[in-house]
């Protein structure tokens, strides 16, 4: 594929070259031959047949086709984590991965920065929600994954978040952070594939468009929870410089959790196979605390949050 226009879904698709066979032990002969001979500045010449492999541009063009669809959403006024749904989305859309070619998220959508444009919104670092540059595009990422797995393509990185996202169902999620976890695909297939991009609030949606299923086939994901693992009781930390009574939560606690997701292959309204996707581990994570100096009389403040606000 040269080139991939995402308005209409079309590939522009290089003809193939001819190419030419010789038979390499005649080549060998004539070779050995002239330095038998102590020609060593001659010229050999060389019979060849035309060779053609694979398919025309037309056969390979008749083959493609709108694969795996993912839709998430983002329900939550939060501009600046729009703008980077946005802005993830644009960097993605039209992206096109040739034949034994691998996809990765971060080398596609290149570093969150303030001069790529991106903003800083919540994001989990250290297991805690806060402000990132680019907070809001392992979204973006989640359902690039899902399009991908919907259109049987090879998972070589996924990872999944420290705890279920709320955009998509428990274990299929997948997270992404610059210099650290990606998310990776391998075109297996003989054709190309393209990605289509966009996000108009609060739908995001990610298409692929590939090589055809078989006649009838359609792929969709399913994930079950496993299991559900107790936390800890959470720990509180005095804190000086806080008002007399006043609570601040610095890490919210959250309940381990196991899932396993699976891809379901359908003809039709039938199932004909079922195969584990991956399995995800959700570590249980023990809520953090500071808080104010003991109050003697009257009612301590309200509790605040370090992270009201935010959205994962």
């Amino acid at each position: 594929a040269t080139s991939f226009d995402p308005a209409t879904g079309q590939f522009q698709i290089a003809e193939r070259v001819i190419g030419r066979r010789t038979d390499p032990v005649v080549f060998q002969d004539l070779v050995f031959a002239a330095l038998d001979q102590k020609q060593f500045t001659t010229q050999i010449a060389i019979e060849s047949d035309k060779t053609e492999y694979g398919m025309t541009a037309a056969e390979l063009q008749r083959d493609l086709a709108l694969l795996g669809t993912a839709n998430t959403f983002a329900y939550k006024v939060d501009p600046e984590r729009d703008n980077n749904l946005q802005k993830a989305a644009e960097y993605l859309n039209g992206t096109i991965i040739q034949p034994g070619e691998t996809f990765s998220f971060n080398e596609s959508v290149g570093q969150r920065s303030a001069e790529r444009g991106f903003m800083e919104a919540g994001a989990i670092s250290d297991c805690i929600l806060k402000k990132e540059l680019g907070g809001g595009v392992c979204q973006v990422n989640t359902t690039v994954m899902q399009a991908a797995m919907k259109s049987d393509y090879k998972l070589v990185e996924r990872s999944p978040h420290s705890w279920p996202s709320s955009y998509t169902k428990i274990g299929l999620d997948a997270t992404v952070n610059w210099g650290g976890a990606d998310f990776k695909f391998k075109n297996d297939t003989d054709y190309p594939v393209a990605i289509v991009a966009t996000y108009v609030k609060p739908k995001l949606q990610v298409k692929l468009y590939g090589r055809r299923l078989e006649p009838g086939v359609t792929i969709s994901l399913r994930a079950d929870q496993t299991e559900v693992i107790p936390v800890e009781p959470p720990i509180y930390r005095p804190n000086k410089t806080l008002a007399p009574g006043q609570v601040v939560e610095v890490r919210a606690p959250h309940e381990g959790k196991r899932a396993v997701a699976y891809k379901v292959y359908k003809k039709g309204d039938t199932v004909i196979r079922e195969e584990v996707l991956f399995k995800s581990y959700y570590r249980p994570i023990q809520g953090i605390y500071d808080v104010g100096p003991t109050v003697k009389t009257g009612d301590p403040s309200p509790a605040t949050t370090a992270v009201a606000g935010l959205s994962d």
